[in-house]
């Protein structure tokens, strides 16, 4: 993700580093003059922050969640041949609770500069019980392929489940929101130029991983 990238709307609701969840009340200016206005939500108390601070906290914020080890546990060949796949054949969705479906969305709009596409993000306007999660499947593979594919550990161990004889899902919001991070996209559409762009900050042969990946 791009500073230049970094949304930063009137009613955007954003979870904000060192400060917990905040709205944004108004945006003052722009560019390294401006400020933001910002609304605690768990107590209504109002911050003011320089537009400048802000974007550069959502932006380290971002830089240290793809650099994780626990998502880049193997920032190998392979695992960008594994993100190359996904590109190409994945679904990504979304699963919300009411409370949270607007922060979520505003987070993703923070995080893309889209919308999230509503026919993969679910919630039940009745249900609070469950919690936010992520989902990416695909349709398995060659045999080949499927033995190179390479992706890093939820919080329970698991990386992937088989759902049905050729169908996989992958269940870690973490992994996740850090494609979204380089240029995935809820549904199926994700954004090939961003990620290969996101990549020219890696050695040359993870980027011909990643295009193997994708024309496997």
């Amino acid at each position: 993700m791009a500073k230049d990238k970094v949304q930063l709307k009137v009613g955007n609701t954003l979870s904000i580093p060192n400060k917990g969840k905040c709205t944004v009340e108004n945006v003052h200016k722009s560019g390294d003059d401006g400020f933001i206005e910002l609304k605690k939500l768990d107590n209504g108390q109002t911050l003011i922050i320089s537009t400048k601070s802000l974007v550069n906290e959502i932006f380290e914020r971002e830089q240290a969640r793809l650099h994780s080890p626990i998502i880049f546990n193997t920032p190998s060949e392979s695992y960008w041949f594994s993100v190359g796949f996904l590109a190409m054949y994945s679904t990504v969705e979304l699963r919300v609770t009411p409370s949270t479906l607007k922060i979520v969305q505003d987070e993703y709009f923070l995080i893309t500069g889209c919308k999230t596409d509503e026919g993969y993000i679910e919630y039940n306007p009745n249900i609070e019980t469950y919690s936010d999660n992520a989902s990416i499947t695909f349709r398995r593979p060659t045999d080949e392929v499927f033995k190179t594919l390479d992706f890093p550990e939820n919080e329970v161990g698991n990386t992937m489940l088989q759902t049905s004889r050729n169908r996989y899902i992958i269940y870690n919001k973490d992994f996740i929101w850090t494609l979204f991070s380089i240029g995935f996209r809820t549904g199926s559409n994700h954004d090939v130029n961003e990620i290969r762009k996101y990549l020219e900050n890696y050695p040359i042969e993870h980027t011909t991983a990643f295009n193997k990946g994708y024309l496997s």
